[in-house]
């Protein structure tokens, strides 16, 4: 009777919910071009962009040619056949709007967004597993569920935006060395070999790590240490000292509100900074990856959890100008940009190694892409999801040429705003363990090429039958190996 009435529920509510086509999203005032660069004078590039009614130009740093424009009273249909059929042009596409991944969602799934509250018919999800058996009446529960799970508001809880942007707090001078309280919360860590990998380097604060997200909680105690600190920079004095064109960037940039105050009005970007590098050993909450890094908090996504491609080019073109070696990408979206591509392999030519979560669909990324998680280039890894049981978390996507390999990413325990912690899913949550150890790595040998960073994590991973026919590495992630490796 139960699974007859289970059935019939999901047939009936929860399936067409879930079902309808996703539209694409884009600014309808807004076009990224890419000009060819021995094409184009500047009397036809002025022609062009009154031909356009163009009203704003940005020009991007790691790619000079690419510029993101801004028009008036014309179909974007029409500009973008306009610039097809120019010379100068190399290639035109929409600003598409983008996300924080469906199901990058609070753990307890209390938030009551979507598209009811808990408790339901079931009882909560937890640890990247699907609450009841599927399909129903095999008693089994193996089976592909038949929606995304786990079920989420686009990530997480997050708050409606601040008012007002907290003002920095001065980070401690020095660590009182006591063990963090909370540590075995955080299973991710010992799965990975993390404690075994910090008896050899515990991180290194020369290593940045880009956190490409909804911002920081740069005051969380847990945090504040291994925050970003702009050395070229005087605070609060209204000047661009270090001339890079962001006025007071003393601690990263908020480039959704325009402003130097990158705080995270969601909750993601916290919790992913706090998995790559929450401070270890200061006798509070937990430890990242790495006990000792610099985070850098660059916010692109809003408190909602929406992004443009635009807004996360220049997130990426800033954290590389600032240093960063790894950026993480805990987000992304079905729709292919070619600019989002060229970027990233300009970051690659950099040394910077660009980390991306597979996604929450369940889908086979090889058939089903993803980005900017399947963007083939050298310095792009691609993170599945893992349990603590070590298998394949069931709303992690996978792909056994497109996904490098898989990590922790069900349950995972970290650092929130306000001074707090909490478990979240997704592979946004594998992502950054992932990050993590490639800055791991880093402190111990800072001379590794993003490729080899790749070959090395893949090369080291603990070989899994889960992921056998579901990563090209066939394992999960494990940092303590990867030290080992290294010659």
């Amino acid at each position: 009777m139960k699974k007859g009435f289970l059935f019939w529920f999901l047939m009936c509510f929860l399936i067409p919910l879930v079902s309808e086509a996703k539209l694409i999203s884009y600014k309808p005032n807004q076009v990224i071009v890419k000009f060819k660069q021995t094409h184009l004078t500047l009397q036809n590039f002025d022609l062009l962009l009154e031909d356009m009614q163009a009203t704003e130009i940005h020009s991007t740093s790691l790619l000079p040619e690419l510029k993101l424009i801004t028009f008036k009273n014309r179909p974007i249909e029409d500009i973008l056949n306009l610039l097809s059929q120019h010379p100068a042009v190399e290639y035109a596409e929409p600003n598409f709007v983008i996300h924080l991944f469906d199901g990058d969602d609070d753990d307890d799934d209390d938030d009551n967004e979507w598209p009811f509250p808990w408790p339901f018919p079931f009882p909560p999800p937890q640890d990247g597993k699907f609450p009841f058996p599927w399909p129903p009446g095999d008693g089994g529960g193996g089976g592909k569920p038949p929606f995304p799970w786990p079920p989420g508001d686009g990530g997480g809880g997050g708050g409606g935006g601040a008012t007002k942007d907290p003002t920095p707090i001065a980070p401690p001078e020095t660590l009182d060395p006591k063990e963090d309280p909370e540590l075995s919360q955080a299973w991710g860590l010992k799965k990975i070999g993390a404690p075994q990998a910090w008896k050899k380097t515990a991180g290194s604060k020369d290593i940045i790590v880009g956190v490409i997200d909804t911002g920081v909680d740069y005051n969380h105690p847990d945090l504040s240490y291994n925050i970003y600190r702009n050395p070229n920079e005087t605070a609060d004095n209204k000047i661009d000292d270090d001339n890079n064109g962001f006025v007071d960037d003393v601690i990263g940039w908020d480039f959704v509100h325009k402003d130097n105050l990158p705080f995270d009005d969601h909750m993601h970007g916290t919790h992913v900074s706090g998995t790559i590098g929450a401070v270890g050993n200061n006798g509070i909450g937990v430890s990242g990856v790495n006990q000792t890094v610099t985070l850098l908090g660059v916010k692109a996504f809003d408190s909602q959890g929406s992004g443009e491609v635009a807004t996360a080019i220049e997130a990426i073109e800033y954290a590389v100008a600032q240093g960063a070696k790894v950026l993480n990408n805990s987000w992304g979206d079905s729709e292919f940009s070619k600019a989002l591509e060229d970027v990233i392999g300009a970051a690659g030519e950099k040394g910077v190694t660009v980390v991306c979560a597979a996604g929450n669909e369940t889908n086979n990324n090889d058939k089903t892409p993803t980005y900017p998680a399947t963007i083939i280039k050298d310095n792009v890894i691609s993170v599945a999801a893992s349990t603590d049981t070590d298998t394949l978390a069931f709303f992690s996507n996978y792909g056994k040429k497109t996904v490098h390999l898989a990590a922790p990413g069900a349950g995972i325990y970290s650092t929130v705003p306000d001074k707090k912690y909490d478990y979240l899913d997704g592979t946004s949550m594998a992502s950054p363990h992932v990050a993590g150890a490639a800055a791991l790595v880093l402190s111990e040998k800072p001379e590794l090429s993003p490729k080899e960073i790749r070959k090395l994590l893949m090369d080291s991973v603990d070989k899994i039958s889960a992921f056998a026919n579901k990563t090209a590495s066939g394992g999960r992630l494990n940092v303590a190996r990867a030290l080992e490796k290294l010659k």
